[in-house]
């Protein structure tokens, strides 16, 4: 009886120790670290009564130094909790609502002076000193004439994006990424056509229009779920998204129309990715090297940019230039690549009987002269 006493005596000692950690000290304010995200409202608590701020929308959010570009849409005086929590009387709250890219919204509101802190909030998660999904960061209001307020307990928890929306974007992303891959390996989606080829998908090459056009709508679409994963809003495209994925469908309808008009069958052999790219009937075509190289580069630069601003790029006329001059290039001297003339053989396609004769270039033949 009497050990079962002294452990109610240690339960109760444990319970009214855990109860004491939990209340606030006499003369230490408790400190409210807030969660915020995109679309929620800040409240910053300042030493300066409302009455006193003259004109709210004079008053910006900073964080972490930097301007955000959202100006205040509220002052009030702080609930009997809050000055608890903070500890003082003198006190308001300016509100402010965190949404993207400041007051203009969306790509509108993004400029060279609130960049940095856009910057900090929505691009790379993980870069800087707060990284990770969600980071401590310390807002701070500054007037018109650029003095700052005195805060206090700024300091609140921005959430980069909810777990939720981080696994539904990138297994969208997986998924059409896997779709690509899997329709190119088993059917003939990224294969050369030729004019007219009955040969099996499993046997024809990898066309290099296809895939660049390919490559291109993966990027996009990739850019566009990874820019609504980070702030929750439908992505811009700019105009030179939309001009990169129209020249690359004129280059693989050009390029379709040369084999059209040529009368191009490409005959049965092992495909192999990199080398049916690059190569022709000849051997490995600077044309198509360097296509597939700037093709790469451009890509990966537009997803960097991406994932730096948080924004479809606005590519420079020149950079698309490039793009058109490599696709207009290639075209042209798809004209002229040399191509087999027909065999007679059992491993021609137009022949009979067994098409499985392996080539060791990649190319088709013409009813014609196609050299000539």
């Amino acid at each position: 009886m009497q050990s079962r006493f002294r452990l109610y005596r240690y339960v109760l000692a444990i319970v009214a120790l855990a109860l004491a950690a939990g209340l606030p000290v006499a003369g230490h304010a408790q400190q409210l670290v807030r969660e915020m995200q995109l679309g929620d409202v800040v409240d910053v608590y300042v030493t300066k009564p409302c009455s006193q701020m003259g004109a709210i929308s004079q008053y910006q959010l900073h964080v972490d130094g930097a301007p955000t570009g959202i100006t205040a849409q509220g002052c009030r005086k702080l609930t009997a909790d809050e000055a608890r929590i903070v500890g003082k009387d003198d006190v308001a709250s300016l509100s402010f609502l965190l949404h993207l890219y400041g007051d203009a919204g969306q790509q509108g509101g993004l400029t060279p002076e609130n960049s940095v802190a856009w910057h900090t909030l929505v691009a790379l998660p993980w870069d800087g000193q707060n990284f990770g999904r969600v980071r401590l960061m310390n807002a701070s209001v500054v007037d018109k004439d650029g003095n700052e307020l005195a805060a206090e307990d700024s300091k609140f928890r921005f959430v980069w994006a909810p777990i939720w929306k981080i696994g539904v974007g990138l297994g969208a992303i997986a998924v059409v990424i896997f779709l690509f891959v899997w329709l190119g390996a088993q059917t003939a989606l990224l294969r050369d056509t030729g004019a007219n080829t009955s040969v099996p998908y499993e046997q024809r090459t990898y066309s290099l229009a296809r895939t660049q056009m390919a490559w291109w709508t993966l990027i996009i679409v990739a850019s566009y779920i990874y820019i609504w994963i980070a702030t929750g809003t439908q992505p811009e495209f700019t105009a030179q998204a939309i001009s990169l994925l129209g020249l690359n469908a004129l280059v693989s309808g050009a390029s379709r129309t040369v084999d059209l008009s040529r009368g191009t069958a490409f005959p049965p052999r092992m495909a192999q990715f990199f080398f049916d790219l690059v190569s022709d009937e000849s051997g490995v075509a600077i044309h198509r090297l360097q296509m597939l190289i700037f093709t790469v580069v451009v890509g990966a630069n537009f997803l960097y940019q991406v994932i730096v601003a948080v924004a479809m790029p606005t590519l420079d006329p020149t950079t698309l230039a490039l793009i058109g001059v490599s696709g207009a290039t290639y075209v042209g001297f798809k004209t002229k690549e040399p191509q087999p003339k027909q065999d007679a053989g059992p491993g021609t396609a137009s022949g009979g009987g067994d098409q499985a004769a392996d080539y060791d270039a990649k190319g088709g033949y013409s009813t014609g002269d196609a050299t000539a």
